[in-house]
């Protein structure tokens, strides 16, 4: 599940299940579907066919998301203006034979119409309409009707898949909205004998990924297509022209691996039309439809009031949590979620309540000290804060998993640390840990081999709010003060001034678009006090810290290696040309560059590319190129894939578990040097990879 995504026809995407039982893209001859190709590194242990996998209260998280309803969205503005739109199912089809109705009825159907899943509106794509027809019924025999703010919808690829849509015509009634998504569009197909009972219709071509070469999608099928609904008044919405977009029998070239730039395609394709709605409810078809109406905002005290039940519940289940480690029901618990959502705070608030012994450190401690505070808290509860730092230590990893032991570990669990030094000074070189350990941090467990035994023996958590959350959460903060000490001194703000402080600091974090978190007013309470020291506002102090910290945001986003673009248009020309005088001749015309400046340039190639321009006028140089240009394109897709699977599962997408995760796949000779080798022939790629975090 995704909180964002970049489908283009959608702000997110959730999966009650995984797994499916197969199509036209999935067969023992063909494996074109991309969520089957990724199925494997995903962690289950069967085939993506052959099991279907539950995964309640996906659907639950997912509703508490925050609403959209009359917000832009720059990057995709035909949703502006719509309640949050969420594609159901997109890595796997909950309507597969082996679901029962019943969990679809509790996981979706529930969740849809509760007090926060009736804001959003949620889009259902399966390729078993047969089945969501037979699921409607169950509904209807019990007295339950088809929700207003559910879209129906069913996958087709050929005219022969067509009929699908017979058995979606007989979900929900008048006031549904049906939709079909023709994608990938395999060959011509007409829906004349539909259209007047669809919504809308989402059209696209076939994406390459890696291993699997797109079939072509002719420009002319997509033309047909957008008259097709013209003519209806149906809203059309061509995603993407796929990796293998073709015109008059010829492959078209897009920079967009997948042709989902619209920039890019001829004016008369550019057709992103959305269901003109109203609370949910089909609004009569107007020809051509371009304006999207939006639903009644909800009512902002409603929206606090949710905000305020949603945020108890998450800190209410982090302490909850926290008290199941405290009391020995389990030995330990991995904490994570962005920075600033009171994860500690909660944690050791919960702690004192209880009078539970604990030690805490903010994560930055070496193997010896680590090992000192078991020996001097072995049946207490060890807090680790920011543990992204040491979880790559082995010896620290070796002390955490002795602590932790398994599960089914209730008793003692002996740590040991000998070592001829610690005997030298006649300190404890074993310990037997009876308490818990709680490590909190603001990313997951890599996927590193490492950390997967930690895994198994901690309970995972994330821990994430909203904006409408963090809203309530800084009130919350407000309502009792705040003090802190720093440099020996009391910092402190009554809670008249700390409401005043948390109500200017969220309205500059608006202005300037930066998430606030609570450390902010870590800052609010400094600031203040050097007002009371200085000429200047309290204000103009939180103003520069907050731009500061807006600016750091933008530097981390920035920050790339520079590779210069005259050095990516030369290489890619290099994969491109018929000889070296092509290269040169092909260059200087695209930067206007004389004949030393791209000889200089030819220097600074990294070595495997200038390599295969030196042999490039030979007949083996030219077959090499083909097989780099090939191992190109995988590694291309590969970094493509990894990246959507991590988003898809909210984990952290940073260089180091890119590296690692590329380096568990492939195994073998394929080391961290290799990789980074590859990424260095392709200089898009390698300015993406360094914009990351570490």
């Amino acid at each position: 599940m995704a909180e964002s995504t970049p489908i283009e026809w959608c702000d997110s995407t959730v999966n009650p299940t995984a797994g499916c039982d197969g199509c036209e893209l999935w067969t023992p001859k063909l494996h074109g579907c991309y969520a089957g190709n990724i199925f494997p590194r995903l962690g289950y242990p069967t085939a993506f066919d052959e099991e279907v996998h539950l995964r309640p209260g996906k659907m639950a998280d997912a509703a508490s998301w925050s609403d959209r309803t009359g917000k832009p969205r720059p990057n995709k503005p035909w949703l502006t203006g719509l309640p949050r739109l969420i594609f159901i199912s997109d890595m796997s089809d909950a309507l597969s034979r082996s679901v029962p109705f019943e969990y679809l009825l509790s996981e979706i159907i529930n969740v849809v119409v509760s007090l926060r899943g009736h804001r959003h509106r949620w889009i259902w794509l399966s390729k078993q309409p047969q089945r969501m027809a037979e699921f409607a019924g169950f509904l209807e025999k019990q007295g339950i009707r088809w929700p207003d703010n559910l879209w129906p919808g069913t996958s087709i690829t050929t005219q022969s898949t067509a009929s699908r849509i017979d058995h979606l015509l007989k979900v929900g009634d008048e006031t549904t909205v049906r939709f079909v998504s023709v994608e990938p569009q395999l060959e011509p197909v007409d829906l004349g004998r539909w259209l007047p009972s669809l919504n809308w219709v989402i059209q696209g071509g076939e994406s390459s990924h890696r291993g699997y070469k797109a079939r072509p999608f002719d420009l002319t099928w997509a033309s047909d297509l957008i008259d097709q609904c013209g003519a209806a008044s149906v809203p059309l919405f061509l995603k993407q022209l796929g990796s293998s977009p073709c015109q008059n029998g010829k492959l078209v070239s897009f920079k967009h691996k997948k042709g989902g730039d619209w920039e890019e395609w001829p004016e008369p394709l550019r057709v992103r039309q959305m269901p003109s709605i109203v609370g949910g409810l089909p609004e009569q078809k107007l020809p051509r439809p371009t304006a999207i109406r939006s639903t009644p905002v909800v009512n902002t005290q409603d929206k606090h009031a949710i905000a305020e039940e949603t945020l108890n519940t998450k800190l209410e289940k982090l302490a909850d949590h926290t008290r199941r480690v405290a009391k020995g029901i389990q030995n330990g618990m991995f904490i994570y979620g962005r920075q600033g959502t009171s994860k500690t705070y909660t944690i050791l608030k919960t702690l004192e309540a209880m009078g539970a012994k604990h030690s805490y450190n903010n994560g930055h401690v070496n193997p010896e000290p680590l090992f000192d505070m078991f020996c001097a808290n072995p049946d207490g509860i060890i807090i680790l804060d920011d543990v992204s730092h040491i979880l790559s230590h082995p010896k620290i990893l070796d002390f955490l998993l002795a602590a932790l032991g398994t599960q089914a570990d209730s008793g003692a669990r002996r740590i040991t640390n000998k070592s001829s030094q610690r005997k030298k000074r006649g300190e404890p070189e074993e310990v037997d840990f009876t308490g818990g350990v709680i490590l909190v941090s603001n990313i997951p467990i890599g996927s590193h081999k490492l950390h997967q035994p930690l895994l198994s023996r901690v309970f995972p958590h994330e821990h994430d709010l909203s904006d409408d959350e963090m809203d309530i959460l800084f009130y919350l903060v407000a309502a009792s003060g705040y003090s802190l000490k720093r440099n020996k001194r009391l910092l402190a703000l009554t809670p008249d001034e700390c409401r005043e402080a948390a109500d200017f600091v969220l309205k500059e974090c608006r202005e300037i678009q930066l998430r606030p978190n609570v450390r902010h007013l870590v800052e609010i309470a400094y600031k203040c006090r050097l007002d009371r020291e200085s000429e200047f506002h309290w204000k103009t102090h939180v103003e520069d810290a907050l731009k500061e910290a807006k600016k750091l945001e933008a530097a981390i986003k920035a920050e790339v290696v520079e590779t210069g673009s005259d050095i990516a248009e030369l290489i890619s020309i290099i994969y491109e040309a018929d000889s070296k005088r092509d290269v040169r001749d092909k260059w200087m015309e695209a930067t206007g560059s004389s004949r030393p400046t791209f000889f200089r340039k030819l220097k600074e190639l990294p070595k495997p590319i200038l390599e295969l321009y030196d042999q490039l006028d030979t007949p083996e140089g030219r077959a090499l190129r083909q097989a780099a240009q090939k191992e190109r394109d995988l590694f291309r897709g590969w970094m493509e894939d990894v990246t959507e699977i991590r988003k898809d599962q909210r984990l952290p997408v940073s260089r180091t578990t890119v590296v690692q995760a590329w380096v568990e796949l492939e195994g073998g000779d394929y080391t961290e040097e290799v990789f980074h080798a590859r990424l260095r022939e392709q200089p898009d790629l390698l300015e993406w990879f360094k914009a990351l975090p570490e």
